[in-house]
């Protein structure tokens, strides 16, 4: 079992959201703010599906996704540590290993 925990950007709480550019986040739309809140006045806010609908999708030809590549990179990590113990000559998984991204364990 592999875990993957996404980089903490300085802030109390992260969500993968936070991994966008801030101009992506303060995007407005209909004149309600976006929130990663699970628990939201819809007058007010709108939630993480309308986001990835309705300004990611909308606007993916023009966005910058380098912020998530710390992930991608420690995808390919897991991949290859997994490939390399599936083999029938493979060496022992990674225990208790922390794979860093960033700065971060």
């Amino acid at each position: 079992m592999y875990l993957l925990i996404i980089p903490n950007l300085n802030k109390n709480e992260t969500s993968i959201e936070n991994l966008f550019d801030q101009y992506l986040l303060d995007t407005r739309l209909n004149g309600k703010s976006f929130t990663t809140d699970n628990d939201f006045s819809h007058e007010k806010f709108y939630g993480k599906h309308v986001f990835a609908t309705a300004v990611i999708e909308k606007n993916k030809d023009k966005i910058d996704f380098s912020g998530f590549n710390q992930i991608f990179n420690t995808i390919e990590k897991i991949q290859d540590d997994y490939k390399n113990v599936r083999e029938p000559t493979a060496k022992t998984p990674i225990k208790n290993t922390a794979i860093k991204i960033n700065g971060t364990s």
